[in-house]
């Protein structure tokens, strides 16, 4: 993220939330493109509350405006990396 001086913050610091969003079965298909028999059985907890309070879709407009945010990271991005950590973390 660039450096960041008081002068280029227009918005609050505590409202900038920079993130990607997605569900349960989004990553599972994610996932399936690079591991094509993989499968998957989840319940959710009580986790599963506290995220449906979160908006639907973050605004991230200002922070790119205002911090010249670029996102480096698509949910198939993020796959491909969580796989080969996965993969690392396993030999």
């Amino acid at each position: 993220m660039p450096e960041i001086c008081e002068s280029n913050i227009g918005e609050p610091v505590r409202r900038q939330a920079l993130s990607i969003s997605f569900t349960v079965e989004e990553v599972y298909e994610s996932i399936k493109k690079y591991i094509p028999n993989f499968t998957i059985t989840y319940k959710p907890d009580f986790r599963q509350a506290i995220a449906d309070s979160w908006p639907a879709s973050i605004d991230d407009s200002v922070a790119k405006k205002d911090w010249g945010l670029k996102v480096d990271y698509d949910l198939d991005k993020m796959t491909q990396v969580m796989l080969k950590k996965v993969e690392e973390q396993l030999r």
